[in-house]
């Protein structure tokens, strides 16, 4: 025990050195760091080695389990800590088992010691969990700048000058709206960088409807948002309405205080709006586990602690997690603490479900609410409603015994007229599992090569009929009895999980306008009576295919080029060999007349019991019957407004326990809802629910969430924060670089109304912001890390803002874009090499294409890939800080992923369209303005000029690379003026210029 005593002792020392030769170290400041970061884990408030405690002077004073003396004030050479720190032998020297201190290190503390142990009571608590109070500002001006400035002259290092007009709004717009200036406001700024001038830029960008788009971002990394549940099968969810929600909330500056409540808790408030119930959608962005055999109640569990960990990160800057097994080993949380605080979010509805009442398969479930539904769907399903409405008012008004014979004449014409069922044209077939294909002369298509599991087809087709009203899907394979697929599919019948028909562009591209499709089918055919579940818009629920499905749909000429998207989501290779789509012109009411009704109704010589089988058909299924309401119900199916998963509470609490060793298999002592003792105490008439949690979180005398909260803004536009650790504010994180500046700006944060843009414009609009990125080599040499705030930082954009930042300066970026998540390019087949969903990515051809970042697709097991290559977040866990690489994969990324070449092509032909370039090299400065947002630099036109020199002897000697270059950007057409070769040229030219580091730099 006494050999642990003095591996904790020596500990105390691996901290950074602080404090002047001559003068008694601070404790605060040059010493408690060396116990927080070296010494809690085994000396800490929740463990104590060898009896030893260095949490207070007290506990530090008070012997070990042998008696002895650690500190002997005055003498450092009689102190035990001292004598281990120093010892020669690495068996009894401290740190044990670790690198020896640095003799700065050492020598502090040495000194310390010979000072006399000075350890005032108030600094018996980690600095972080003493709430702020706002110290007085060190002298006039900014308050910002006055902090900043009284640290300079401490430590006699000058500050930058103001950053180039040009330069300075640049960084700007980057910062605040994530999108570059145009070189209109960049010439009107240079005219004039006058302060006031400067201000008022501040003000309108603040106020822009882009705010809110580029500061979603961050926060959806923290609040881990995606579009997939995660895990293998990785599936499909709707969610994007929380994320719309936070940009609105952004937009229109929504107190913090309110942002949390409603995102915490916002179902637990008093008659709650469908708004503030989206906004629980934080809560539901954790990842969900449906694999087949998982277990429901440890999945829960597992969501249930993502959920406090998440909170506890995002709003206390606490690593709480790391309390789920055992008290945590370095900050005041124990392991009871952190499932009292586990019990506030274990009383929520589960996010999983079995499917049906057997089998080990599962379903993402939980509550969820509905969104405005589009204009234009909901004046479609408006009128369906009041065709339902009309129905049943015809149904309660009929005299059916009068309507009767008509009935019958009617359908007794429709029926010498026989249903004509055509085999379709097919155009094309595409298989999401890279499946092969052969098309009969029958218009049978047959799929060969290894069998999926799931997998996609989509079929685009033509008509030679007139008019087209319903198609006709038949399976032909082995499992059918048809002659091929001896393995397909592996075992039993193909399963069916959903049908979609579209309408794309008469070649195929463009934007797929959707058409709703509805089933009838006869009551009577017992193979038919759960298709239903392929048009229930859920990919999980499968069809047995036994049948000949048949789907309608309003009349469209037939002629038109459709398309038909098969999903097999089913899984065990339970896919299609060969099928056969036909189609026809009948109308509906024939297509739905089971055989019997049809003999009847052509037999001249009914009885009298088969003329009421066929009154009571008339009755139930006629024509003026409730079929045709179920009809209408099944063409609203596809016309229901979207929904966005959110949070719900039982009726009843559940039991929450200490889990021991974090295991639900092993729960301990019963908990109750409660905050932890070292942060401040939660009030009496809070409920113990999530809201009353919430509410607790952003109490005035919270000492974190305020100082969190604005260290992630500063953070956010100058490069770092004044905690360099943002994800970490307990004893293992770094001091802050300016503590009084950060109090005072959290509590000017509080008192300011919680307001993110007031504390925005404050950093903005202060000269430490408004500085030069540059420095000379004595600057760096003295503050290397910017640590000073003698100059501004310089730093990589993010993932999004690099191609907003090149879609912008492009001219193809299209604004707005909420609603359902975009699918810009991506190379092709990467989604059918992850998880076991078969969808397909379907590339945006539309305005959608060219939306900002955030509203692109967020798959966990594939993100968008170029975002990846810019260290992009999977979204899988909570992340308050994006790391910054830099790799080859960025370059070749932004040189030829499909999305950048469109990008860039568009950037060629815009430069080469420059109405106001009066010369060739104009045209380039131009194109290096609007790019760098700076003037060119003569020597830059002329390495520029070179390379479109080159480049244009190269194409002209090579035409069919221009065209090449030219056709390979689907998504782009390029004015038809426009000399391919010239294009082609100016192509390398935008290259260069987006393939510089300064383009996706911010300085």
């Amino acid at each position: 025990m006494l050999r642990f005593t003095y591996i904790a002792i020596v500990l105390l020392l691996v901290a950074p050195a602080a404090g002047a030769g001559g003068e008694a170290p601070d404790f605060d400041r040059d010493i408690r760091p060396i116990f927080e970061q070296h010494c809690y884990e085994c000396h800490g408030a929740t463990k104590a080695e060898g009896g030893l405690r260095l949490t207070s002077r007290a506990a530090a004073f008070t012997p070990g389990d042998y008696g002895i003396e650690v500190l002997v004030p005055g003498d450092a050479s009689l102190s035990l800590l001292y004598e281990r720190l120093i010892d020669p032998d690495p068996a009894e020297r401290m740190p044990h088992k670790r690198d020896p201190l640095a003799p700065g290190e050492i020598d502090r503390l040495r000194r310390w010691i010979d000072a006399g142990v000075e350890w005032p009571e108030h600094a018996a608590r980690h600095w972080a969990y003493v709430a702020p109070v706002r110290p007085a500002v060190p002298g006039p001006g900014h308050p910002v700048d006055a902090y900043v400035q009284a640290r300079l002259d401490q430590e006699g290092v000058e500050a930058q000058p103001r950053a180039q007009p040009a330069r300075l709004l640049r960084r700007l717009h980057l910062d605040v709206v994530g999108l570059p200036p145009t070189p209109q406001e960049v010439a009107s700024f240079v005219a004039d960088p006058s302060s006031e001038h400067y201000e008022a830029i501040v003000d309108g960008l603040l106020a822009s409807p882009r705010f809110g788009e580029r500061w979603a971002v961050p926060w959806l990394d923290a609040a881990r948002y995606s579009d997939s549940n995660g895990f293998q099968k990785d599936n499909f969810r709707h969610t994007w309405g929380y994320r719309d929600w936070v940009i609105d909330a952004l937009n229109a500056d929504m107190p913090f205080d309110q942002f949390t409540i409603e995102q915490l808790a916002g179902d637990l408030l008093a008659e709650p709006t469908t708004a503030q119930r989206v906004a629980t959608g934080f809560n539901r962005s954790a990842t969900v586990n449906i694999e087949v055999g998982v277990d429901p109640e440890e999945d829960r569990i597992r969501q249930v602690g993502d959920r406090l960990n998440t909170t506890a990160m995002v709003w206390l800057g606490a690593s709480l997690e790391c309390a789920q097994c055992h008290d945590h080993r370095f900050d005041p949380y124990t392991q009871r603490e952190y499932y009292e605080l586990f019990a506030f979010f274990n009383s929520s509805e589960s996010d999983v479900v079995r499917i049906g009442n057997k089998g080990v398969a599962y379903n993402l479930a939980g509550p969820r609410v509905d969104l405005p539904n589009t204009p234009t769907r909901q004046r479609q399903l408006d009128r369906l409603n009041e065709e339902a409405r009309a129905a049943r008012a015809r149904l309660g008004a009929v005299d059916r015994a009068a309507a009767f014979p008509s009935w019958v004449e009617e359908m007794r014409r429709l029926l010498q007229s026989p249903v004509e069922w055509v085999p379709v044209e097919v155009l094309e077939v595409r298989s999401s599992a890279g499946e092969h294909h052969d098309i009969a002369a029958d218009g049978s298509i047959s799929l060969e090569g290894p069998v999926p599991d799931t997998v996609e087809h989509t079929i685009d087709f033509t008509s030679a009929l007139d008019s087209v009203t319903s198609v006709r899907i038949q399976s032909l394979g082995a499992a059918a009895g048809g002659a091929s697929g001896e393995h397909r599919p592996k075992r039993g019948l193909p399963m069916l999980s959903e049908v979609r028909l579209s309408r794309p562009g008469a070649d195929g591209r463009g934007r797929s306008e959707d058409i709703s499709i509805w089933i009838n089918q006869p009551p009577t055919d017992k193979a038919l009576a759960y298709l239903w579940l392929t048009v229930d818009g859920d990919p999980t629920s499968p069809w047995r295919m036994r049948g000949a499905p048949i789907y309608h749909f309003d009349t469209v000429p037939g002629g038109a080029r459709l398309r038909l998207s098969l999903s097999q989501n089913y899984g065990f290779g339970r896919t299609l060999d060969r099928l056969r789509i036909a189609v026809t012109g009948a109308p509906h009411e024939q297509l739905v007349l089971p055989s019997r009704v049809q003999e009847l109704l052509l037999d001249d010589d009914r009885t009298a019991a088969e003329r009421a089988e066929l009154f009571k058909y008339f009755g139930t299924r006629g024509l003026e019957a409730p079929s045709e309401l179920q009809l209408l119900r099944q063409r609203a199916t596809g016309l229901r407004p979207p929904t966005s998963l959110v949070m719900a509470e039982l009726p009843d609490r559940r039991q929450s326990n200490v889990l021991l060793r974090g295991s639900h298999l092993s729960p301990g002592d019963p908990v109750e809802p409660s905050t932890p003792a070292n942060l401040h105490a939660m009030a009496d008439g809070l409920p113990r629910n999530r809201l009353g949690l919430a509410r607790w979180l952003v109490d005035p005398t919270n000492p974190l969430v305020a100082r969190v909260t604005v260290n992630r803004w500063w953070a956010a536009v100058f490069g770092a924060g004044l905690v360099r650790t943002p994800e970490e504010f307990g004893t293992r994180g770094a001091r802050p670089t300016h503590r009084e500046l950060l109090d005072w700006l959290a509590v000017e944060f509080v008192e300011g109304g919680w307001s993110m843009k007031h504390i925005l414009r404050l950093l903005l609009t202060s000269e430490a912001y408004q500085r030069s990125s540059i420095a000379d080599d004595e600057l760096r040499r003295r503050d290397p890390e910017n640590l000073l705030l003698a100059r501004q930082s310089r730093r990589r954009l993010d993932a999004e803002f690099i191609r907003d930042n090149a879609l912008s300066v492009s001219g193809l970026l299209v604004h707005g874009g909420q609603g359902r998540p975009k699918y810009p390019p991506q190379p092709d087949g990467l989604w059918t090499h992850v998880g076991s969903s078969a969808d397909e990515y379907q590339v945006s051809w539309d305005d959608d294409r060219f939306r900002r970042g955030v509203y692109t697709v967020h798959r966990r097991s594939a993100p968008y890939p170029s975002f990846v290559h810019f260290d992009g977040p999977d979204r899988t866990t909570c992340t308050v800080q994006r790391s910054h690489t830099t790799t080859p994969l960025q370059a070749l990324t932004l040189l030829n992923d499909e999305a950048w070449v469109e990008i860039t092509l568009a950037l060629a032909a815009r430069l080469l369209s420059e109405p106001d370039a009066l010369s060739e090299r104009d045209r380039l400065g131009s194109g290096i303005q609007l790019v760098l947002a700076r003037e060119a630099r003569p020597k830059e036109i002329d390495v520029l000029a070179a390379l479109l020199e080159a480049e244009r002897v190269r194409l002209a000697a090579d035409p069919t690379a221009a065209a090449a270059l030219i056709a390979s950007a689907e998504g782009y057409a390029a004015p038809e003026n426009l000399d391919a070769v010239e294009l082609g040229a100016w192509f390398s030219v935008a290259s260069a210029l987006i393939n510089l580091d300064e383009t996706i730099t911010r300085s």
